[in-house]
């Protein structure tokens, strides 16, 4: 990767918008998600997806009690970073959070915007409302480097060539990513917008998570090609 720091919002501020980059699936390897719940420790940011406040639940149900709402991103408040949060498991489809957290921001003259209201517990959302960069290119099977390739993008990071939809699972420094991708390279290394039918729902375990969502972060690639 060339460009060592890039800022996320250029990438996932409007990822319901934005065509990002991205490959070609390197096998037809099955992947799926635990039935079991697994801890998680990493820190997420509200997916800029999310229109409405997201529900914050006792239990991973949609039937469960609510504890209250997440703030969403507005276009009003453009430059303010989404609230953030601690994920601290995850089970068929939902995630436990704790530590809810939203950054004092400035308008556009240099005045403090007024805080959001935001949950002062620690609750379950939908894996779809969370999301984190990946810098990575190499999808897997499982959650382990010798196992087999499902998605490779060469140079390209994931959060490059498609968006996070989902997390899935998390396995230590791993985490089962629900992406889709929207962008592809020709033969000549030229980015092209991927056919709309082939910009399926698919999933990887991937590492190099970064949990900075107001530009990459600086650390070692964790890409190793046989």
């Amino acid at each position: 990767m060339t460009d060592a720091r890039r800022t996320w919002p250029a990438l996932v501020a409007a990822a319901s918008m934005l065509l990002l980059p991205a490959g070609t699936p390197a096998s037809a390897a099955q992947v799926s998600v635990p039935t079991e719940s697994m801890p998680c420790a990493l820190t997420a940011w509200l997916s800029y997806r999310a229109k409405a406040p997201v529900a914050l639940h006792a239990t991973p149900s949609r039937g469960g009690e609510v504890l209250g709402h997440l703030p969403v991103w507005t276009r009003a408040q453009e430059e303010r970073p989404n609230v953030e949060f601690d994920v601290v498991a995850a089970r068929s489809g939902w995630l436990r959070i704790a530590h809810v957290t939203d950054e004092q921001a400035l308008d556009a003259d240099g005045k403090p915007v007024p805080p959001r209201a935001i949950p002062t517990t620690g609750g379950w959302i939908e894996a779809d409302a969370a999301q984190v960069g990946i810098q990575s290119s190499i999808g897997y099977a499982r959650p382990d480097p010798a196992g087999e390739v499902v998605v490779d993008l060469g140079e390209d990071w994931l959060t490059d060539m498609g968006e996070v939809t989902a997390i899935r699972g998390c396995a230590g420094p791993w985490l089962l990513i629900e992406y889709r991708i929207h962008h592809e390279r020709a033969a000549t290394g030229v980015l092209r917008e991927r056919p709309e039918e082939a910009r399926k729902r698919e999933m990887a375990w991937f590492r190099g998570v970064c949990s900075n969502q107001l530009t990459t972060c600086d650390q070692a690639s964790v890409d190793v090609r046989k």
